[in-house]
């Protein structure tokens, strides 16, 4: 993928003053991507998170749906 978004940065680089945002962002979104998994995997393992990270990442996920930190406690959602 990242690859390929390289190649979108060098057609779009010829056309425009872009420098390789496509690319960038590919790699951000892959960066965020495993960061949110192997924090995931560290709720699984009962390890403590803090509210605002576990927020952040149901957030991310699509998760949150105007809930408050008890719902989230009662309902288990990590």
């Amino acid at each position: 993928m990242v690859a390929a978004a390289h190649v979108i940065d060098l057609v779009l680089i010829d056309a425009t003053d872009i420098d390789a945002f496509v690319m960038t962002a590919t790699i951000y979104f892959y960066i965020v991507n495993e960061l949110v998994s192997i924090l995931e995997n560290a709720g699984r393992l009962s390890l403590p998170i803090p509210s605002p990270i576990r927020k952040a990442i149901n957030i991310f996920q699509g998760r949150l749906k105007d809930y408050d930190d008890d719902t989230l406690k009662e309902k288990n959602v990590d």
